[in-house]
């Protein structure tokens, strides 16, 4: 049985506990599913990764936005447009204060506002601010360096290639999936569907989903995966590695939400150590 391992953002900002954006357990994550690949090696057909990619004004990041006093939003603030005001937005804080925001710069405004409202007709998710984060050319957008020896020697082992996967470029948009952003922009390809991506999963064997975080981009690249392969009996071809993901803290039911997803698409659920078993 041949596996296709799909890593998801498997980035410094994400796995390191002093990444901006640390996730919980994911350090561990990635020990477990490095020492996967080296115990399966010559059973993996196909690696893909994908990477995050973001740039400091983005429009999930708190400089995009300024308060009344000029201060950039503060991380994890959901933000929803204005009821009467075309010219103002409303940021809600975890704690559940709410403020008056502006985009700090007026000629995103109107595109601003028009995304907010597609997120909040189509979106999976409320608009909510990030801190910085896998920013291009920083350590926080570097891969882990456990992750990054298992999957080279791989390469080298196995002489394949890895397929990389850049996402969240366009700062005009989310892009938590590895498969399509979460707003299509129409003259930026790179928002749209990755056919290619698709095309490969759509042949694979058996495709083994892992990465960070469960409750986000893990989430919606197995989400659209089953969207787009819904008639090749795509479910029952994937498996999500439970031990090589984490949640986002404060969204676990995010990620409960999505394992309920994969359950109801007959996609199977299993530890790296179980799917090991499975090849023994």
């Amino acid at each position: 049985m041949a596996y296709h391992l799909v890593i998801i953002d498997p980035q410094f900002d994400f796995v390191d506990p002093s990444g901006s954006l640390a996730v919980p357990g994911a350090r561990g994550d990635m020990q477990r599913l490095a020492a996967f690949i080296d115990s399966n090696r010559h059973q993996i057909a196909d690696i893909h990764v994908s990477m995050d990619s973001h740039q400091v004004m983005d429009i999930a990041h708190p400089h995009w936005w300024a308060d009344d006093a000029g201060m950039p939003a503060k991380p994890f603030t959901v933000v929803t447009n204005h009821p009467e005001r075309d010219d103002l937005f409303v940021g809600t804080e975890a704690g559940g204060d709410s403020q008056i925001l502006r985009t700090r710069r007026a000629s995103d405004h109107g595109w601003t506002r028009r995304y907010v409202q597609a997120l909040g007709v189509e979106g999976r998710y409320p608009h909510l601010i990030w801190p910085e984060h896998c920013l291009t050319g920083t350590e926080g957008a570097s891969i882990d360096p456990t992750l990054g020896a298992a999957v080279n020697t791989w390469a080298r082992e196995t002489t394949r290639n890895v397929y990389w996967l850049t996402k969240g470029e366009n700062p005009q948009t989310e892009h938590f999936s590895a498969v399509t952003a979460e707003v299509v922009i129409q003259d930026d390809p790179t928002t749209d569907v990755n056919a290619g991506f698709v095309a490969r999963m759509r042949r694979a064997d058996q495709v083994l989903l892992a990465g960070e975080a469960l409750s986000h981009c893990v989430a919606n690249t197995g989400r659209d995966l089953l969207d787009n392969l819904a008639h090749d009996g795509f479910g029952q071809r994937l498996t999500l590695l439970t031990d090589a993901t984490s949640n986002v803290p404060g969204f676990e039911d995010f990620g409960e939400a999505f394992l309920s997803e994969l359950s109801e698409h007959d996609a199977r659920l299993a530890t790296t150590g179980e799917v090991t078993a499975d090849r023994g």
